[in-house]
């Protein structure tokens, strides 16, 4: 059993599920994830934000049910991913409650998994704590060194079902919304680790997207 797998069956038995329920749960996890179309999206993504999410809290104290919402959200925000639709969030929290009743999670816990995982879109700057948190989490690639944001960059665009000037010009302005921020990250431990990288990477990517639209323009 690898870490990853250690992890979710510590958060279900920290909930209530019985061990052949959390496994039952994992391996539905492992086959959504495992969709061969996904490139980023893949349980690589959510271990990265799951090790992010413990060297927040070797600083930070979080109340241990607020832990449970954040790590249940970061597993079920992308479980739902059609390189075609533009609902993939909507359908993952929808998946994500169906489950919830299945298995009778509180609907305190409910509502703030959803609300999380809602966030993630990146529509708009969360204003709740654990909302956050996990959108903090989510945008932790942003602030890696250049050639891990690099390589993010490259498994989104292997994501993306349109054209290669489709995928720059949606992505500068993806780019460039986050950069727009009066800042990319709401918690204050993720400001201070990642703010000034992630904005150079944004501003580096969007002048070279930039100017291969130009080029394919000419």
């Amino acid at each position: 059993m690898g870490r990853l797998h250690y992890q979710w069956m510590d958060l279900c038995v920290d909930i209530g599920q019985s061990i052949p329920e959390a496994e039952g749960l994992y391996a539905d996890l492992q086959s959504r994830y495992g969709e061969p179309w996904r490139s980023y999206r893949s349980l690589d993504h959510i271990e990265f934000m799951l090790a992010e999410f413990d060297a927040y809290l070797r600083e930070i104290e979080l109340d241990p049910a607020d832990k449970g919402v954040v790590r249940m959200a970061v597993w079920y925000h992308h479980v739902v991913h059609n390189p075609q639709a533009k609902d993939n969030k909507e359908k993952s929290v929808a998946l994500f409650r169906q489950i919830a009743e299945r298995k009778k999670w509180s609907s305190e816990f409910v509502a703030a998994v959803s609300s999380a995982m809602l966030a993630t879109k990146h529509d708009s700057i969360p204003h709740n704590l654990l909302a956050g948190i996990v959108c903090d989490l989510d945008l932790c690639i942003l602030g890696r060194p250049r050639h891990e944001f690099e390589m993010y960059e490259l498994k989104i665009r292997e994501e993306y079902e349109g054209s290669i000037s489709e995928f720059c010009r949606e992505h500068v302005g993806n780019l460039q919304s986050f950069l727009d921020r009066p800042s990319i990250y709401s918690q204050e431990f993720f400001k201070k680790k990642l703010e000034e990288r992630a904005r150079e990477n944004l501003a580096q990517s969007i002048k070279q997207l930039s100017a291969r639209l130009n080029f394919k323009a000419c």
